[in-house]
């Protein structure tokens, strides 16, 4: 899960851990980062993970593989 260009992060997937915001959506770990590309992930059904060493310290405790998303943002004319 290494940065990417642009300072991007991947994450790390732990299912069914989602929290249920007030307004009834799903909230996970990415509610609280401050990439923009990351928090449009926020609401994903998900226990998704920054890239941190704590995320690889939960796998490695978990005994569980480390699902990396890798993605992008671009505007139209960047495409």
């Amino acid at each position: 899960m290494p940065g990417g260009h642009g300072g991007g992060r991947g994450v790390a997937c732990s299912p069914g851990r989602g929290r249920v915001r007030e307004d009834g959506r799903m909230a996970n770990r990415l509610a609280q980062a401050t990439s923009p590309y990351l928090l449009q992930h926020a609401d994903n059904p998900v226990d998704w993970w920054s890239w941190s060493e704590e995320a690889f310290a939960e796998a490695r405790r978990r005994d569980v593989p480390v699902l990396l998303s890798v993605g992008y943002s671009s505007c139209h004319w960047c495409q």
